[in-house]
């Protein structure tokens, strides 16, 4: 399930055409941020997981404030150098993109020259034979 989406996740990054802006790194805080107040409440309201157990996941036991608060700012920051790496590979889609740009108006000048040329020869061609009369 989550190989997938990650795998999703970079594909799109490359063939869409969607901008990336570091500041949207904030949205992963606001998620660490929220998601931890929800879970404390839940742990006050004596909400339980499916085993009837005093949090949503063991990793996140509000019985256990320190680990509890180191994991939810460790994630967050996690999910801050993530957003960050996606901003690199926008960039260097950016990159890409440009450069088959360049070149391919490169080629497309350079075929243009050529079909000039050509033209150019075959009128020399014809005036020089007399064939051609303005």
């Amino acid at each position: 399930g989550h190989l997938l989406i990650a795998v999703a996740c970079l594909v799109d990054v490359f063939i869409s055409d969607r901008p990336w802006r570091v500041i949207h790194a904030i949205h992963a805080i606001i998620f660490g941020g929220v998601f931890g107040i929800f879970s404390f409440f839940y742990f006050l309201a004596g909400g339980t997981n499916y085993y009837f157990e005093p949090f949503v996941y063991h990793i996140i036991d509000w019985a256990h404030p320190l680990r509890t608060l180191l994991v939810i700012g460790g994630v967050t920051v996690f999910l801050v150098i993530f957003h960050s790496f996606f901003f690199l590979l926008y960039r260097m889609r950016l990159v890409c993109s440009k450069q088959y740009k360049v070149r391919k108006e490169m080629a497309r000048d350079g075929s243009r020259k050529q079909g000039e040329e050509k033209s150019e020869a075959l009128l020399d061609n014809y005036q020089t034979r007399g064939e051609l009369e303005c």
